[in-house]
C-alpha cells in the first residue's frame, strides 16, 4: 500500500503487518493465532495520531485476515476498548459481529477497562 505516495506497506511473516510513511512507523497490527483451534485475535493495533481517519488499521485487518485464511483459521475475534470509537468502528466496517462487553475485563495504565468483543467468521 502507498500512503499519499510516500508511504510503504510490509507484510511479516509472522502475521504482523506494519505501516511506515517515510520511513517512520504509523501503524501496526498482530493477530494472536491459536491454530488448534483454527482462531485468532486481532490485536494490538495502533496508529499514529496524525493518520488516524485515513483506514490503516482497516488495510491492516484485511492483510491479517488474509493471512489467516491462507493458515486454515475459521474465526478471528478482537477486544476493543469501548471507549475507542474509532477502533469499534473499523471493526464493524470490517463485518465483525459485536457479541458484548466485558465490564472491568482488562487492567490498561493503572485502572480496568470495558472491552467490547468483536467476531468474524473468515472465508473458507
Amino acid at each position: 500500500m502507498r500512503l499519499q505516495g510516500q508511504g510503504s506497506w510490509y507484510h511479516c511473516p509472522d502475521a504482523t503487518p506494519i505501516m511506515t510513511y517515510r520511513e517512520k512507523l504509523v501503524s501496526a497490527a498482530s493477530a494472536e493465532i491459536d491454530q488448534g483451534n483454527l482462531v485468532a485475535e486481532v490485536t494490538d493495533c495502533a496508529t499514529r495520531l496524525s493518520f488516524r481517519g485515513r483506514g490503516c488499521i482497516r488495510v491492516q485487518i484485511a492483510a491479517l485476515e488474509a493471512e489467516l485464511t491462507r493458515r486454515g483459521l475459521l474465526t478471528a475475534y478482537s477486544l476493543a476498548r469501548a471507549t475507542s470509537p474509532g477502533m469499534n468502528a473499523a471493526l464493524h466496517r470490517m463485518g465483525y459481529t459485536y457479541q458484548g462487553r466485558l465490564r472491568n475485563n482488562c487492567h490498561i495504565c493503572g485502572s480496568y477497562e470495558d472491552m467490547n468483543l468483536w467476531v468474524k467468521r473468515l472465508a473458507r
